[in-house]
């Protein structure tokens, strides 16, 4: 039934359904086998049967649009770089094999390291007190630097006391003077507004205020100071800028100086010239001239001794601030061949 079909569909007779195919041997194509080989056994292959292709295949368009896209992909296939080979890795190295060392070699190689590690120590040593030296050096520059410029700063212009005294705006002071509590006189004194600005007005201030009445003259030194004002533990100090103008030497008798703590820093005391005292310049502030009561002041000089201690009891009844009547001058003259000390 399935040759008839074929027949009525094709219009003649169909080609046997099993073909059979002879291989030849390929080591002789074309030639004939050699006499003394003996020819290779032919081989038979059967075909199964299989059904006649159709004319058309059904989905024909798939195929095309199949076959255009293999062809596109082919065609980027060829434009496309081909793509490098990875590098083959580096073949590694055997690890070289230690060399086994006697045990000289091994007390050497330990006393060479040691040697290295000892030198190494002594170099970073150097360069440790090389370091520290240079930065004492530059500690030590910074210092004197700044010591300078303070001393600089602090060193005033040298204004003699003649060119200060008898200005018509400096302020005078007062002091009644006891001695055994008996009335002795007054001791004037014109404080130098212009020298030492800040120094006259907190003493002024202080004797306005009556913080030095009933104080004592504690110790007086012929031939060089009697020193009084408020000695107690409870005193209040001033805190002022001593050379704000300039300075005045202690080149006379009959000064009255500020006792200073410190570069900015007054105490409450005082004391009053009874010599030239070079040795005091740059030390203390002078801030007022005795001028009136020469007398008094020799009167108190007689209570003193070589120790400061007073005889009798010198103290001071009443301080207060009275008017200047200006245009006079200092009572004492400046020393003779005065020796300045330099600041």
């Amino acid at each position: 039934s399935y040759r008839v079909a074929l027949q009525s569909r094709y219009g003649s007779v169909a080609p046997p359904l099993a073909r059979t195919f002879t291989e030849r041997d390929p080591s002789s194509p074309g030639s004939p086998p050699p006499p003394k080989a003996a020819p290779a056994p032919k081989r038979t292959f059967t075909e199964p049967e299989r059904p006649f292709p159709p004319t058309e295949p059904a989905n024909k368009e798939a195929l095309l649009k199949a076959a255009r896209d293999a062809i596109e992909v082919e065609a980027a296939e060829k434009k496309a770089p081909a793509a490098k080979p990875a590098p083959k890795p580096a073949p590694k190295k055997a690890a070289p094999q230690k060399k086994k060392l006697t045990a000289r070699e091994r007390t050497q190689k330990r006393m060479s390291k040691g040697k290295r590690v000892t030198q190494k120590l002594k170099r970073r040593s150097k360069q440790l007190f090389q370091v520290s030296m240079w930065m004492l050096l530059v500690a030590a520059f910074v210092a004197g630097f700044l010591y300078i410029r303070r001393r600089w700063a602090e060193t005033p212009s040298i204004i003699p006391l003649e060119d200060v005294f008898g200005a018509p705006f400096n302020k005078h002071v007062e002091m009644e003077v006891t001695i055994d509590d008996k009335q002795a006189g007054s001791l004037r004194f014109e404080l130098l507004d212009q020298v030492a600005t800040e120094t006259a007005q907190a003493f002024s201030d202080r004797c306005k205020g009556g913080a030095h009445d009933g104080n004592e003259f504690y110790r007086i030194v012929p031939g060089f100071v009697m020193q009084g004002g408020d000695d107690s533990e409870d005193r209040e100090d001033l805190t002022v800028k001593p050379f704000k103008r300039g300075l005045l030497r202690h080149d006379r008798r009959g000064l009255l100086v500020m006792v200073r703590a410190g570069p900015y820093q007054m105490t409450s005391q005082f004391f009053v010239t009874l010599k030239d005292a070079p040795m005091l310049d740059g030390r203390h502030v002078v801030f007022g001239a005795l001028a009136a009561g020469a007398d008094v002041l020799e009167r108190i000089e007689t209570q003193g001794n070589a120790e400061g201690a007073p005889l009798k009891p010198v103290r001071i009844a009443s301080c207060r601030v009275v008017e200047s009547a200006g245009g006079t001058s200092p009572l004492f003259p400046a020393a003779e061949n005065y020796g300045r000390v330099e600041l």
